[in-house]
């Protein structure tokens, strides 16, 4: 994929490429606890989960605030749930806003994730 964003210092995705995408979303990570979601705007963007420097998820959401309120307070995907039980002081979040559509969003999710293949992404048993 040649498509290019750049992220600016609000966390807006611009234009620049996705390695870029990847390391912001790599350096700028927090401690994830149950009120994260409080400082995130409900803007349309990315999203990853890390554990010691690892990512174990990257999702996308046409309202970050929400969806990481959900993964907050109510996780569904059962990989995660089981990284949130036993790491709960080890877990790091991090995100960029995007504000494109949501097929546009999609499909840089998809490129992130064929690059970092996070655990909490694949299909089976953790």
């Amino acid at each position: 994929m040649t498509t290019s964003w750049q992220v600016n210092a609000r966390g807006f995705v611009v234009s620049d490429s996705i390695a870029e995408i990847i390391s912001r979303l790599k350096s700028e990570t927090s401690p994830f606890d149950y009120n994260f979601h409080n400082g995130v705007e409900d803007h349309a963007g990315l999203y990853s989960i890390w554990l010691r420097g690892t990512c174990i998820y990257v999702g996308m959401s046409m309202n970050l605030h929400r969806r990481v309120e959900e993964h907050s307070h109510d996780e569904d995907n059962p990989k995660l749930r089981q990284y949130f039980k036993t790491y709960p002081n080890e877990i790091r979040i991090s995100f960029v806003y995007v504000p494109e559509t949501e097929s546009k969003i999609k499909s840089m999710e998809s490129e992130i994730i064929s690059r970092l293949y996070p655990d909490g992404n694949r299909q089976g048993i953790l």
